[in-house]
């Protein structure tokens, strides 16, 4: 509960002293990947057939836009990250694709972006569009702080069906100006929904500064209390929870394998002012241990030049 009430007073401190327009970057140089392999089982599980348990060009304008605010002179803070520190994070990750940006909520500065336009697989973070979605319709808040902090597929696929599947993404991706989020091919597959980490930049802001507070309050405190395992028994404190420490944070995590890649992401919030969104593919044969301590290493890279603002520790 502590953990929750930091992150949330973060936000609050973020939001109060930021502007608060959406950002999307307008630069897009796609990055497509190999097309999904298709399943022959709806039913099954639609995010991984990895084993269950793990080792250790201009955007569209939105049809919904999201109402704005008041703006501040931004305050100081850390400046965007030399070429020399990204380059020194991005090499923690050997052999794989990496999309990666990073936002100061207090100053609304971009202080990296390297391949933020490249095109992943969401795997399960797309579960955040869907809890949106969820919340919106009306249904149990409970049942979407489940599938967030455990990252329960069951779940996840209960809601993607109620919601009329695929047109979740283009409903959501038309209201938030999500400029290259599109949905599977494949309609029961949620988690080939395919996005970027400049459009997850964008989502986490209509999170903070847009979404109904009520909505962002279930899905900041189901994503603050992620489970250390999720509901599948995969190992959920890859990148952002290992390399935070006691630092404060709220995550949604993905993973699959592989279809035909090893996709591992990190994305959330850390000190509730630093946004950072990590997404990776891998080789299949580079084993999870290896994925998730080379994404582990490229975010304590990143927080180094990151310094703590006295927004309380994890406990």
């Amino acid at each position: 509960m502590r953990r929750t009430l930091l992150i949330v007073a973060g936000i609050v401190v973020g939001v109060l002293l930021t502007g608060v327009g959406l950002w999307v970057d307008p630069a897009h140089t796609a990055d497509p990947t190999p097309a999904a392999a298709a399943q022959t089982d709806p039913a099954a599980h639609p995010k991984s057939t990895a084993p269950a348990a793990a080792p250790s060009g201009t955007p569209p304008a939105p049809s919904e836009p999201p109402a704005t605010s008041r703006t501040t002179v931004p305050t100081p803070g850390p400046a965007p990250l030399a070429d020399r520190a990204v380059h020194g994070a991005l090499g923690a990750v050997v052999g794989g694709r990496v999309g990666l940006a990073v936002y100061d909520l207090r100053t609304d500065t971009l202080l990296a972006d390297s391949g933020a336009q490249r095109v992943f697989p969401t795997e399960s973070v797309v579960k955040l569009l869907i809890a949106l979605d969820a919340l919106d319709r009306g249904d149990s808040a409970d049942l979407v702080a489940e599938m967030l902090s455990r990252s329960d597929d069951r779940t996840a696929t209960r809601l993607w069906d109620l919601g009329g599947g695929p047109r979740i993404v283009s409903r959501m991706a038309r209201r938030l100006g999500l400029a290259h989020t599109t949905p599977p091919r494949l309609g029961y597959m949620w988690g080939d929904t395919r996005t970027t980490a400049s459009d997850l930049i964008t989502l986490y802001r209509y999170l903070l500064h847009a979404a109904p507070a009520g909505d962002a309050d279930v899905i900041f405190t189901a994503l603050s209390n992620a489970t250390r395992l999720g509901a599948d028994g995969f190992y959920q404190y890859f990148g952002i929870p290992d390399a935070a420490g006691d630092r404060a944070w709220a995550v949604k995590q993905g993973w699959a394998c592989c279809r035909p890649d090893r996709a591992l992401h990190t994305t959330g919030i850390v000190d509730g002012r630093y946004l950072i969104v990590v997404l990776t593919t891998h080789p299949p044969q580079t084993s999870w241990a290896t994925a998730e301590r080379q994404l582990t290493t490229l975010v304590t890279r990143l927080l180094r030049h990151l310094p703590p603002i006295g927004a309380g520790a994890r406990k």
